[in-house]
């Protein structure tokens, strides 16, 4: 019998009236079409990503191996199949940027840099570097800063600004070292560029790449014998990173870089488990603590300590949407799944679920949504969905299936969650969707907003809004995939510019229960 926290109960509230319908068999007969990223490989990554109002996902079938698919208009359909044959193109790193999705993928030649903006004819090659057979270890992954795209091949750190492809030049060559356990790597967005550890032949340098230059920041005199650097993350102010030198106690820990002064071990405990959230640096790891850097306080703060263990995994487990951070972690006698909402603006947890067979956290503007297990039945599995602002876990639909992997969240479209689950044994896992509420329409703001669509003025691809409120709202800006871009505070009279795909957050200042989300889909 599970432990289940008897709290958790009194804001839990069910609704199961939906009911999933399958949406496309890939894989006809009783084969699955469904890919599940495993914790424990290099490429460590999602298996979906929100492409403005498209849903670009893995999936294989027996004719075109493991391929691309794209959800629109609430049909699926193969993206391309890169390499014409049924083996895998493999795609990996699928990473958007300035509205389209790269990736590295397998034409049959080697893998290459690929860019698609979810259509067959706008997928091809964005970089070629011309050496056949290259395989998926001679890249990274993608980091996003100041707004270039950052990668590195064989060796070569490469900046691209959505036009030009730039090369990073420095003697010796810079390769980002990698955990292929944990996905962890010595390499994060820092300031106006990034900051990476890289090996020198006698020691480690902490550099800073930026505007095409590399400027040393700092110098860590260990060797390269078993030990390697994972997990380096920027807050405002420095830096974090951890040695793992298991031969080596002195070494092994974690470490800590302050602008403009040198690295000191702050603990004998390392983690390659921590992501940046809105410029601050929150590490996650083992039964040990929490901690939580910012600009005032730059040593950090321990804001949860002994009591959840955090799951395996760098991004799968782990989500950011706006100024909280949703993470899962294991707690309790029986090693529960747990997961709990960190405000990064006050450093407080909430725990939101405690059970077992948690799959990916999948965020969407002020929701979150996740299978796992079904607490009034524990050997059925429920899909969850969480409300931020109001703090309201419901039960979304129960499944009788108890197999957790089967089930994988892929993105919403107009309503629905699409989603991977097996609830057909003659099918296997495939595609389908369920219906979600995601609160109030544009058609209901009606009456709040002046009973018209003239606060609304399209462009060709912005939407500006002008207030017509006679109160003081907070107004939160996601992109489609709940990315917060701004926040600000709006009232009578002004002028906003927000994308034309993506959705706002409004709030009234002084009637903290009056809340909505809008979603705007480009017609194009």
């Amino acid at each position: 019998m599970k432990s289940i926290c008897t709290l958790l109960f009194l804001f839990v509230s069910l609704f199961v009236s939906a009911q999933s319908e399958l949406v496309k068999d890939i894989y006809e007969g009783s084969e699955s079409s469904g890919i599940y990223c495993n914790f424990t490989f290099t490429w460590n990554q999602d298996c979906a990503v929100q492409l403005g109002d498209k849903i670009i996902f893995l999936a294989e079938n027996f004719e075109a191996g493991r391929e691309l698919y794209v959800i629109e208009n609430g049909e699926i359909s193969l993206l391309r199949d890169l390499n014409n044959d049924p083996s895998t193109s493999n795609p990996r790193f699928m990473t958007v940027y300035k509205d389209l999705m790269y990736f590295i993928a397998d034409d049959g030649s080697g893998f290459k840099i690929w860019q698609t903006d979810g259509s067959d004819l706008g997928t091809n090659i964005a970089f070629d570097f011309g050496i056949d057979g290259s395989g998926s270890g001679d890249y990274t992954g993608f980091l996003i800063s100041n707004e270039l795209l950052f990668f590195e091949f064989e060796g070569t750190i490469y900046s691209f600004d959505g036009q030009d492809l730039n090369e990073v030049e420095y003697d010796g060559g810079l390769y980002v070292i990698g955990s292929s356990e944990y996905g962890s790597r010595a390499w994060c967005p820092y300031k106006e560029g990034i900051a990476m550890m890289d090996y020198n032949g006698d020691s480690w340098d902490l550099l800073y790449i930026h505007d095409g230059l590399v400027d040393s920041l700092t110098n860590i005199d260990v060797d390269a014998s078993f030990k390697n650097p994972y997990g380096l993350a920027a807050f405002e102010g420095g830096l974090s990173f951890s040695f793992d030198a298991s031969f080596d106690p002195e070494i092994q820990g974690r470490y800590l870089y302050l602008d403009g002064g040198n690295p000191f071990k702050q603990s004998d405990d390392f983690t390659r488990r921590v992501i940046s959230v809105n410029n601050e640096s929150v590490l996650l790891y083992g039964d040990k603590e929490f901690i939580l850097y910012n600009e005032d306080n730059q040593i950090g703060n321990q804001v949860l300590t002994g009591t959840l263990t955090l799951a395996q995994g760098v991004d799968w487990n782990r989500v950011v949407t706006g100024e909280y951070l949703a993470f899962q972690s294991l707690g309790g006698v029986f090693d529960d799944d747990v997961v709990s909402i960190l405000n990064t603006q006050d450093g407080s947890i909430k725990t939101i679920y405690e059970g077992d067979d948690l799959t990916r956290l999948y965020p969407f503007g002020d929701y979150l949504f996740f299978f796992a297990e079904d607490q009034n039945a524990i050997f059925n599995e429920a899909l969850y969905q969480y409300q931020i602002s109001e703090d309201e876990l419901i039960q979304v639909e129960d499944f009788t299936n108890s197999n957790a992997n089967r089930y994988y969240p892929l993105g919403i479209q107009d309503g629905w969650l699409f989603h991977f689950a097996n609830l057909d044994e003659n099918i296997g896992t495939e595609i389908y969707r369920t219906k979600v509420d995601l609160g109030t329409s544009t058609d209901d703001l009606k009456p709040e907003l002046n009973h018209d669509y003239s606060w609304l003025r399209k462009n060709s691809n912005t939407l500006q809004l002008v207030s017509p409120l006679n109160e003081s709202y907070q107004m939160d800006i996601f992109t489609l995939d709940g990315i917060l871009i701004s926040q600000m505070e709006i009232s009578d009279g002004d002028h906003v510019t927000i994308p034309y795909t993506g959705m706002i957050s409004l709030r009234m200042k002084n009637k903290n229960f009056i809340h909505t989300t809008l979603k705007f889909v480009s017609e194009n």
